[in-house]
């Protein structure tokens, strides 16, 4: 598919966005609203351009960061919190998903 200079331009706010905003709510809906379009334009668009879902790309950017925090040695409590985790139990399991190990099990490696 073709993308214009303002597709793209409109894709770096929101990957920009959203990596300064990780603790943030980062809804379809918050973003859509900060945007000014629908929500299932910016859905479509996000998931054209990047070949996912913006919810999974959210939640991998959070779990990139919470791993950089862990392996620098911040809690996983505290990471999970910080990376907008609201519940450690959602955090543990989709950490474990996407890495294989525990956040405590990657932090003693």
């Amino acid at each position: 598919m073709f993308y214009t200079k303002l597709h793209e331009y409109f894709f770096t706010l929101y990957y920009e966005y959203i990596n300064e905003n990780l603790s943030q709510d980062l809804s379809l809906e918050k973003l859509a609203e900060i945007c000014f379009i629908s929500k299932s334009y910016l859905s479509h668009q996000f998931k054209t351009y990047t070949g996912m879902p913006l919810i999974q790309f959210i939640i991998k950017k959070r779990l990139i960061a919470a791993r950089n925090m862990i392996r620098s040695g911040m809690p996983a409590m505290d990471a999970c919190m910080l990376c907008g985790f609201n519940d450690y139990s959602n955090f543990h399991k989709a950490f474990k998903k996407e890495f294989g190990k525990s956040p405590k099990e990657f932090r003693n490696i």
